[in-house]
């Protein structure tokens, strides 16, 4: 079922319905360049963030301080940190370490946190899309019924 909508959503034909966000997405991300150029970065992540949240959820992350956008960025810095952290790389070695509880392991504490943390903001975009669409209120993303994306396509 994950193979069919990934193949469904991420093809070529399917990719050509993007170019509207892509559109929209690009132009919102240099304006904000003109606008605040030593935020160059912050306009870059805005710009990657929003295109995957609205073809996936179907919302845009229209502001540079989005506290959910830096969420995800923040974890994602912290999770590489855990996993290049060298008790990380002492149970790459010794995988039998993974079974070793996490309040003797910080690391794996660590890592536990981050991924409930990143579960609880997927699910919690996931639920939101869900409810809109029940709703009728949602925008067309890759949570909608098959009839709705081939509408969209046209």
């Amino acid at each position: 079922m994950i193979r069919r909508t990934v193949h469904n959503h991420l093809n070529i034909r399917s990719a050509k319905s993007y170019i509207p966000y892509q559109d929209l997405e690009s132009r919102h991300m240099l304006l904000g360049f003109l606008q605040q150029p030593d935020r160059w970065d912050a306009h870059l992540r805005r710009f990657t963030n929003s295109l995957t949240t609205q073809m996936v959820f179907g919302f845009r992350t229209t502001d540079i301080d989005d506290p959910k956008m830096h969420q995800l960025f923040d974890g994602f810095a912290d999770f590489s940190e855990c996993i290049d952290s060298p008790m990380a790389k002492v149970i790459e070695c010794f995988p039998f370490l993974q079974h070793v509880p996490g309040f003797l392991l910080p690391v794996k504490r660590r890592a536990q946190d981050l991924h409930e943390k990143e579960r609880t903001l997927y699910v919690g975009h996931w639920m939101t899309a869900k409810e809109k669409i029940q709703k009728s209120t949602a925008n067309v993303c890759v949570h909608h019924i098959s009839p709705l994306l081939s509408e969209f396509r046209n």
